[in-house]
């Protein structure tokens, strides 16, 4: 994958950021955790002090029922006027509605005070009595429009002959209601107070909304609970909470429970969560911005200078440079030493080119003054032979010429070599005619060794010469066809074959001329070179093969 260099600084700069990243993280869990500990806690604490006010205020009544039995049955106040001191009680009792005595058995009325109906509380007096204790009964209401109350009973053991009566004080929910808002509920909390069957008794806030309904059935199972617990809700009015819980199994007979609001509760840790989130932002940010101003600005602009200039190289333009100074930093160093080296090298190929040209001139002269020599060598040939056959004159004469064609390939590349097409197009060329119909030429690229150009530039001068003088370029529906292929070797070698067809009937020679003879040793023999000539009756055929390397050389 390729990546800027802006990149790769983000990715760095976001591995220095990981480690601040995950210990933010593991901190904040951490407090969460902790906090989410707390509020547990401090749920089912508010729910244990509710339970000890309530227990507060049943005892304070269970004092006021006592002493009102001991003053009934211990003859403090005549039996006649039993209801009449119930009813002042009562008046005198803003929690209390109305009062009763029973018997243990809670079949027989004692004595009953204005509104005192046992009806359908045998049970709860015989349930105190067998206790001991302050009881609560269930949420009690007797028609629609009277208040809605809270049986409570205690047992009274009778000085003298120790039988148990029952007192049941009809506490007003609307009085506990009160009681329970005067209490300093954080805002966003609450506190449920309900009866053994899960009926809301008090409730804060929206005690209107929920006294009188049930605890909503997924919650029922806590009231029963065999202990006490804690656990996050969704409240009914909507608020997300954390309640501490007292189930009615444990005392008196009444559920109590605590809610802390997880808003509120995490009011300070959100905020502070916000804050450190919001200065790592900023810090990332300002990371960030730093690195991609370094990334710009330090890093890329230097290398997008080299790069500039790099083009400007491959394009030709050798003076292009960077211009950075080596003491603006490490990436500017490093431009200065690429202009300097550039520097350098362009004076050094300026060197090498003016060296070309005078190797270009020196061999331009020596291959004029080669053909000056050959061309007295021709003189000096043609006032020798004078008077002699003017064919082996000729013949002589363009064997100079030959060779003197294989020179000038050589010249212009330098004395390298050159390539295959060219020599043959250069050997044949005096043979060809304008149009060229006469020959066809085919073969792939290769280059020759400068060595094997001018053997095989005389061979085919040879070659095409006697087809010129005794073969199918005799006639106009002669054709020459010349073909070679490469072997790649090592060494890679090179097979040239050279066949002629429409011209007169070919017969073998009696005797091996000079020009046979000059073909099969023109080429030097470290290329290791192979010549076959077939006199065929249809046409000429021969093959020159060889290596296009010394066989030898390293």
């Amino acid at each position: 994958m390729r990546l800027t260099i802006r990149q790769r600084l983000f990715l760095l700069t976001a591995a220095a950021l990981a480690p601040a990243l995950v210990a933010f993280a593991i901190t904040e869990y951490q407090l969460r955790g902790e906090r989410t500990a707390d509020i547990h806690a401090q749920a089912l604490r508010q729910a244990q002090l509710a339970r000890s006010e309530l227990s507060r205020i049943f005892d304070g009544v269970g004092v006021l029922l006592r002493a009102t039995v001991t003053a009934h049955f211990d003859g403090i106040l005549p039996a006649a006027n039993c209801r009449a001191f119930l009813d002042i009680v009562a008046d005198q009792s803003e929690q209390i509605a109305a009062i009763a005595i029973v018997e243990a058995t809670g079949d027989e009325v004692a004595c009953d005070g204005p509104g005192g109906t046992t009806d359908g509380l045998a049970d709860l007096a015989r349930e105190a009595a067998a206790g001991g204790g302050v009881v609560s009964g269930r949420f009690r209401r007797t028609d629609p429009t009277a208040p809605a109350l809270l049986p409570l009973a205690v047992p009274h053991a009778l000085r003298g002959d120790g039988r148990v009566v029952v007192a049941i004080a009809h506490i007003r929910l609307d009085w506990l209601g009160r009681e329970l808002k005067s209490r300093a509920l954080a805002p966003g909390d609450a506190l449920t107070i309900a009866d053994r069957d899960g009926v809301i008794l008090a409730r804060e806030p929206l005690p209107e909304r929920f006294v009188g309904t049930r605890i909503p059935p997924p919650y029922l199972d806590l009231v029963a609970a065999s202990r006490p617990g804690s656990l996050e809700v969704q409240s009914q009015d909507g608020t997300t909470r954390v309640i501490g819980y007292l189930p009615a199994t444990l005392a008196d007979g009444l559920y109590v429970s605590a809610g802390v609001s997880t808003e509120k509760a995490f009011a300070g840790i959100n905020r502070a969560t916000a804050t450190s989130v919001a200065l790592m932002v900023s810090g990332a940010a300002l990371a960030f911005g730093f690195a991609w101003f370094v990334g710009q600005r330090v890093i890329q602009r230097p290398i997008d200078r080299l790069l500039a200039v790099s083009d400007a190289w491959r394009a030709g333009d050798l003076g292009a440079r960077t211009g950075l100074r080596r003491e603006d930093g490490e990436f500017e160093t490093l431009a200065s030493a690429l202009d300097g080296m550039m520097g350098a090298l362009q004076q050094r190929d300026l060197e090498r080119q003016r060296a070309s040209e005078q190797r270009t001139l020196l061999a331009r002269e020596i291959s004029h003054r080669a053909k000056n020599t050959l061309a007295l060598v021709q003189a000096i040939a043609s006032q020798t032979f004078a008077g002699a056959d003017p064919d082996l004159t000729r013949r002589f004469g363009e064997r100079l010429i030959a060779l003197a064609g294989s020179f000038d390939l050589l010249v212009a590349s330098d004395w390298t070599g050159a390539g295959v097409r060219e020599t043959v197009a250069a050997a044949t060329r005096p043979h060809r005619t304008g149009d060229g119909i006469h020959f066809s030429i085919e073969g792939p690229d290769a280059t020759l060794p400068a060595q094997a150009v001018v053997g095989l530039s005389l061979a085919l001068h040879e070659l095409a010469t006697n087809a010129a003088k005794y073969g199918a370029l005799t006639r106009p529906s002669g054709q020459v066809g010349i073909r070679w292929t490469l072997d790649d070797g090592p060494p890679a070698r090179l097979r040239l074959t050279w066949f002629e067809s429409g011209g007169p009937p070919v017969a073998p020679p009696e005797r091996q001329g000079f020009g046979t003879k000059l073909m099969r040793r023109i080429l030097p023999g470290n290329l290791q070179p192979v010549v076959e000539v077939d006199y065929a009756p249809d046409g000429v055929t021969a093959t020159i093969a060889f290596n296009l390397a010394d066989a030898g050389a390293a």
